[in-house]
């Protein structure tokens, strides 16, 4: 099962995600849980690595896992990070309604001091 923790501050910021584990839905290579887990969060990184005013500390440590940190943000990228919480969130909990035995998504809320 894929475990995804999507953490978010007060304002709806975003302050991490996390992805971790393979779904079983199918072998690898043909799984389209996590093709779409991992596409979901491969795009958001990309998109708010090209962003300025925000700095990431991305953790990917092996095959089935991916993390980022949202480890500083000016507070012109507060659109930008609402958005992107928002669409990962959307389209992680549409994933987990779809196919509920193969992803299990969290959501949290950061501390304003994190």
């Amino acid at each position: 099962m894929i475990r995804a923790v999507l953490t978010r501050f007060e304002n709806g910021d975003l302050y991490s995600c996390a992805l971790s584990g393979h779904s079983g839905f199918a072998p690898a290579g043909n799984d389209i849980v996590c093709a779409a887990a991992s596409i979901l969060v491969r795009t958001a990184l990309e998109v708010l690595n090209a962003q300025s005013g925000i700095e990431l500390k991305t953790d990917i440590p092996g095959r089935g896992e991916l993390s980022f940190t949202v480890k500083k943000r000016e507070e012109a990228a507060s659109g930008i990070l609402s958005y992107t919480a928002d669409f990962l969130q959307k389209g992680l909990l549409s994933l987990q309604t779809d196919y509920p035995p193969y992803i299990s998504v969290r959501i949290n809320r950061a501390d304003a001091n994190d």
